[in-house]
């Protein structure tokens, strides 16, 4: 049987086949043979079916065959899917315990793709939101080299699973900075303040999670964002083929994008990118909560001194 990789390329390169465009331009084809050969008077009855049969089988042969292998597609591309589901979460078990040798394998294969993709969605992503001033939670925020750009932001929430983000922080941000940092660990989430996120990020957590873990996390994010409030994220959308073939080097988890989109949209948020990004082979999801964002923009006062 084939990889679900090869079945998704497979897959994409026939969807890019615009098949009605096709069919046309072939009945267009046919209508300029019948016009240039109108001439001969004497042709026979069957002349329309020999410039076909010149031409190939009938439109609506085409058209079936095209529509009979699509469907063979994602028939085999859903009969991994239970397969898929188990390896990664079996996978996805081994990333939960802290250990410092089989991290240090794994990003290093993880990092050996391109990440400046991604971090241009993320600057544009916080530099677009960047004037008001309301909280601003990283969750499980790896790489802080560009973390200036969360600075606009008052106070800033990490989540961490091992606290490790600590240290890393204090060598790339001064002290003034430093002291609008809030930092928690996965098992403190009850004190992290919900539905007053005026952003929340998270860069290359979700590619290397189950989907229970995902859903469970998700769904608390979706809760801390305000009304009006933004949240991206990446992750390994498994319909796509470059995210699949990573999937099958065990380099991320499986997940599949028509559910994530619906599992978003489930938890009332509505999703305004959805793009993958082909050197870091991810999908970079922006999504938004209804509402109006109410704060203060960065040039105006907190608040006013007025005399007894």
């Amino acid at each position: 049987m084939p990889s679900l990789s090869e079945l998704i390329t497979a897959k994409e390169r026939l969807s890019r086949i615009r098949i009605d465009a096709a069919l046309k331009a072939s009945i267009s084809l046919l209508d300029q043979i019948k016009e240039a050969t109108s001439i001969f008077k004497d042709v026979s009855s069957d002349h329309d079916q020999h410039i076909r049969d010149a031409l190939g089988i009938s439109a609506d042969e085409i058209r079936g065959m095209f529509e009979q292998h699509l469907a063979k597609l994602h028939r085999e591309i859903a009969a991994h899917r239970p397969n898929c589901i188990n390896k990664s979460n079996e996978w996805a078990k081994q990333h939960t315990k802290y250990n410092p040798e089989e991290w240090v394998r794994f990003l290093k294969d993880f990092y050996a793709h391109d990440m400046a993709e991604l971090d241009d969605q993320i600057k544009v992503f916080t530099d677009n939101n960047s004037a008001w001033q309301h909280p601003i939670l990283l969750w499980q925020m790896d790489g802080y080299d560009r973390l200036e750009t969360a600075f606009g932001y008052y106070p800033i929430y990490v989540v961490d699973r091992w606290l490790d983000t600590s240290v890393r922080i204090r060598k790339r941000v001064t002290p003034q900075q430093e002291r609008k940092i809030r930092i928690y660990d996965l098992d403190r989430l009850i004190h992290v303040p919900t539905g007053c996120m005026g952003m929340v990020i998270s860069k290359n957590h979700f590619t290397h999670c189950s989907d229970h873990v995902i859903k469970r996390e998700l769904q608390y994010l979706a809760k801390a964002l305000s009304p009006g409030g933004r949240l991206g994220f990446n992750y390994n959308d498994c319909e796509i083929s470059g995210c699949a073939s990573m999937f099958e080097n065990d380099l991320r988890s499986y997940q599949e994008g028509t559910e994530m989109n619906q599992f978003l949209r489930d938890q009332g948020l509505k999703v305004i990118k959805h793009q993958y990004l082909d050197h870091p082979k991810t999908v970079w999801v922006e999504a938004v909560k209804p509402g109006d964002l109410t704060s203060i923009k960065k040039s105006e006062p907190l608040g006013i001194i007025t005399p007894k």
